[in-house]
């Protein structure tokens, strides 16, 4: 597969001018004949009342048919019956039809002021290059039995993170041990993934600044975007990533099926985890039929 991140520049201003900016590089990725397209979190701005959407699966099935590429189209803001606000990422196929759906479930603090919490539902589904692809978004990485979730259970080759994730906050306590301990933490949680569960990892995060040398405020409603956008898997670790924190298209070819199909091979996490020989696996044993080692 083909894979590309945009990591867009968001106006949180101005919807319209990301829908141009998204088309945009979905027409620029089609040239180059990417399979699959990902944005990053809140691409059309967020997270508040005024981003919400109204079936942005139509429009963006429509641009997918367009321009005959798969697309993870970050998250958008969705309203249910209620008149709670969550936070919403899709795949959807060439075709224009609606692969997954996923209601983020581990909102960052400064989000549940606005959005509401999804149910405990990480699916997955087959793509159409016969891998099996999940998603979660952001702060969900940081959370390893949701890839447990989605590799070993939902059998997933490819998880794809959809991200807004900022370097810094106001008083973050960590900036006095080093300003850019959340990249680190990105970068070790996206190699960590691939490893732990034997998966490809695309991680599409938000970009701070429209342009390298561009040192304007982005008006970001969380802080400072740090970027890292990046792809990593078993046995390799990151194959590409975005170098800096401006707006850029990444692009790398995977043979996702192979790539994992080796790790299993290497590591067989899946067949043990199906066996029940890892913790919490299929087949694991209680806790009352554990066997109790004998006081020393």
């Amino acid at each position: 597969m083909r894979i590309a991140l945009v990591q867009l520049y968001i106006d949180h201003q101005n919807k319209e001018n990301n829908w141009a900016q998204a088309e945009f590089y979905m027409a620029q990725a089609a040239q180059q004949k990417v399979d699959l397209l990902v944005f990053p979190e809140f691409f059309l701005g967020g997270p508040g009342r005024k981003s919400t959407l109204v079936k942005p699966a139509q429009r963006l099935g429509q641009l997918a048919q367009k321009y005959q590429i798969d697309l993870v189209p970050g998250t958008v803001i969705e309203q249910d019956e209620q008149g709670q606000f969550h936070n919403v990422a899709y795949y959807i196929d060439k075709s224009g039809d609606v692969l997954l759906k996923y209601n983020k479930v581990h909102l960052w603090q400064h989000e549940r002021k606005y959005l509401q919490q999804g149910d405990f539902d990480f699916g997955t589904a087959k793509n159409r290059f016969g891998i099996m692809v999940g998603i979660c978004a952001c702060w969900d990485i940081s959370v390893p039995e949701v890839f447990r979730e989605m590799a070993l259970n939902g059998n997933a080759q490819l998880i794809i993170v959809p991200a807004y994730w900022t370097l810094t906050e106001s008083d973050d306590p960590q900036n006095k041990y080093n300003v850019e301990s959340e990249i680190k933490l990105v970068n070790h949680m996206c190699a960590s993934r691939a490893f732990e569960n034997g998966i490809c990892v695309a991680f599409c995060d938000a970009a701070q600044r429209r342009y390298q040398h561009d040192n304007t405020a982005s008006g970001s409603p969380f802080g400072i975007l740090c970027g890292a956008s990046q792809i990593a898997v078993p046995l390799n670790g990151v194959v590409a990533e975005a170098k800096g924190d401006h707006e850029c298209l990444l692009i790398t070819d995977i043979d996702v099926a192979s790539v994992t199909a080796n790790a299993e091979k290497e590591f067989q996490i899946r067949s043990e985890w199906q066996s029940g020989r890892i913790f919490s696996g299929h087949g694991s044993s209680t806790i009352n039929n554990r066997k109790i080692l004998p006081k020393l």
